[in-house]
């Protein structure tokens, strides 16, 4: 059995942009700055799962050919993590996806954005380091910005739990190197273009080995074309392993 999985933060009006879900053709997609009221959730052969301060703005997860998603509402409080337990059409096989979107507004009292996934990571790390876990979604930090050193902890975090990012691992791409693709394009002041690596699927040591492919849009099909000011990025597993049949 195979699953495709994907992150993209859609940059709001989904229901406007099914041609992009589509050719996405995840079986499980995390799509921050998603309406909570999106249409496609409402569709019978659509799981979805949401999060998020605003209705028209949170952390939306769906599930697509027979996959579901259900939240484990219980396990975590934090907005910036939405836990699920992904389970396949059969449910022979389930894991655990922590979808994230680190958010934060003035005056709001949260940490920064690297320290709100470094909490993820400190509160998930006995489970990311003994189960099928995937964390995948939208940080705001990356090794291009004002938070690489503490983006840079969180990556040797991860790396100490055994979890590493799908793509660089794929690729053999060093974190802030010369080819990693940027998966955000940022408009400053004065019109001035910035680029960031802050999209990412990260996966646990049992779910990492099934990685048949992994990758990231490019920003000319995805951001000069107006779609998002993000890319995608995907990877597809290959779960015909005996060890991860019902998520063990």
């Amino acid at each position: 059995m195979k699953a495709r999985v994907g992150t993209w933060n859609c940059r709001q009006r989904l229901d406007a942009k099914l041609d992009a879900v589509s050719e996405l053709a995840c079986d499980v997609l995390v799509v921050p700055e998603c309406s909570r009221a999106v249409e496609l959730a409402s569709h019978p052969e659509v799981s979805f799962a949401w999060r998020g301060d605003y209705a028209h703005k949170g952390l939306g997860v769906f599930g697509f050919n027979g996959w579901s998603v259900e939240p484990l509402v219980e396990a975590d409080s934090r907005p910036w993590c939405l836990p699920i337990s992904v389970a396949a059409p059969d449910a022979a096989v389930t894991f655990t996806l922590l979808a994230v979107w680190t958010v934060k507004n003035s005056g709001d009292g949260r940490p920064s954005y690297a320290a709100q996934f470094a909490d993820v990571i400190q509160r998930w790390s006995s489970v990311i380091r003994s189960s099928p876990v995937a964390l995948a979604g939208d940080l705001n930090a990356s090794v291009q910005g004002s938070s690489a050193r503490s983006h840079l902890s969180n990556l040797e975090a991860l790396r100490s739990l055994d979890a590493h990012s799908a793509f660089h691992h794929n690729f053999g791409v060093e974190h802030g190197s010369a080819a990693e693709p940027p998966t955000l394009r940022w408009i400053g002041p004065g019109g001035r273009r910035f680029e960031f690596h802050c999209d990412y699927i990260f996966l646990s040591s049992q779910l990492l080995p099934l990685t048949t492919a992994a990758a990231v849009g490019s920003t000319a099909e995805w951001i000069d074309s107006g779609r998002s000011d993000h890319c995608p990025v995907t990877v597809e597993l290959d779960f015909d392993e005996p060890h991860l049949r019902s998520g063990t």
